[in-house]
């Protein structure tokens, strides 16, 4: 499964809402991608290797041929008492060898039990950003799917904010549909009760919006 969305659109939480639904039979893994200057080869392989649940804690990366290590890993799932759901974060992230990885894998993934959630950024995308080659490939294949997490409509601003649909339109334009800065304000519920609703307020949610937009 391919997740695409902008910067803080709400992929991992939507993800992590995924998860909470899963009963106790179904192993989750979790690796990601880092925006690095030189990348970690493997990297989401080396956190699944460092996660002792991850049925690939014992796994050597070392100096080894890559086809052999995906091979394995391809095994142990193939193996593995329970399903499993894979997911890589921010793939538009990943050196060469994790684009490898998940072409391996996106081929074969289908003889196991498990299943290989992605997520990106779509809009980081370039012409020559090497992820679209993958995802050409990856969306030829049948058992891909792709689901696209779009900014927040006006109305969404409203139920979450609690404000008129007056009042939701500025927040949408000040926001750009973006959900973390409303993800936060739930945190904030939680934590110390409604947000006063003011310019202060207001300023907060622009600039978390701006910055989701750029980091």
């Amino acid at each position: 499964m391919l997740v695409a969305g902008e910067a803080g659109s709400g992929k991992t939480t939507l993800i992590e809402a995924m998860v909470e639904q899963l009963d106790g039979s179904t192993s989750v893994i979790t690796g990601a991608c880092d925006p690095l200057s030189t990348p970690r080869p493997l990297g989401p392989l080396r956190d699944f290797a460092a996660d002792p649940a991850s049925g690939l804690a014992d796994l050597e990366l070392g100096d080894r041929d890559a086809a052999s290590l995906f091979a394995e890993v391809l095994r142990r799932l193939q193996d593995a008492t329970r399903p499993t759901v894979m997911i890589v974060e921010d793939v538009h992230w990943a050196d060469e060898a994790t684009l490898d990885f998940l072409r391996f894998m996106g081929r074969r993934v289908r003889h196991s039990q498990a299943v290989i959630v992605c997520t990106y950024r779509d809009d980081e995308l370039g012409a020559d950003h090497p992820l679209r080659i993958v995802l050409g490939q990856l969306a030829a294949l049948a058992t891909t799917h792709r689901l696209d997490v779009p900014p927040l409509s006006v109305d969404a601003v409203a139920q979450l904010a609690g404000v008129t649909a007056i009042e939701a339109v500025d927040l949408h334009d000040r926001t750009e549909g973006n959900a973390l800065p409303w993800r936060r304000c739930d945190d904030h519920r939680r934590d110390h009760g409604p947000h006063p609703r003011s310019v202060r307020w207001l300023e907060e949610l622009s600039s978390t919006a701006t910055c989701c937009s750029t980091c």
